[in-house]
């Protein structure tokens, strides 16, 4: 019995240790621009969050305004 109790000791303290890890495995973003300059994105994320660094979702800016081959600013909104 105290050889388990050992073991479990040492495994939760091992875990301490050595944290989860925090992974993106895959991401596919799909994104439609239309004629109106309005935007369809559809992402698809497969993560391992371990609540270190990813706790609350992703965060997405798109720009809206652009400089074209003049160097002339083109808004888009």
């Amino acid at each position: 019995m105290k050889k388990i109790f050992v073991v479990i000791l040492l495994f939760v303290s091992v875990a301490s240790v050595y944290p989860q890890q925090e992974k993106i495995y895959s991401y596919h973003s799909d994104i439609v621009i239309n004629k109106d300059a309005s935007m369809i994105v559809t992402e698809t994320i497969k993560v391992k969050a371990a609540g270190q660094n990813i706790r609350r979702g992703i965060y997405r800016d798109f720009p809206t305004t652009y400089r074209d081959s003049y160097a002339k600013v083109e808004v888009l909104v």
